[in-house]
């Protein structure tokens, strides 16, 4: 037997006995489609992120911050300084290297 069909039919398994345990089985991408992510992630110890790009220019920090929220990430908890690392040096700003 291959050893994926093995694994699915045995996971297959243990997902019944959690079943009958009297869990409770979420589907993740159920749970975000529907907007309630509270069942599967629990933020309630979330730490404060601070992002930044190279510059203004870098989408990397909004496409992380957008990817987040889709998850339930709360928005207080994330700051994101927009101008990067670019403006950062122009406007004078003590770096170190």
């Amino acid at each position: 037997m291959h050893h994926n069909l093995s694994a699915a039919l045995f996971l297959d398994d243990l997902i019944e006995r959690f079943k009958d345990l009297g869990w409770e089985i979420v589907d993740v991408d159920e749970a975000i489609t529907e907007g309630d992510t509270s069942k599967v992630f629990d933020y309630s110890g979330a730490k404060t992120l601070v992002m930044f790009c190279n510059g203004m220019w870098c989408g990397q920090s909004p496409a992380s911050i957008a990817a987040l929220r889709k998850f339930g990430y709360p928005a207080d908890k994330i700051k994101y300084y927009r101008g990067g690392m670019q403006d950062w040096e122009i406007l004078g700003l003590s770096t170190a290297k």
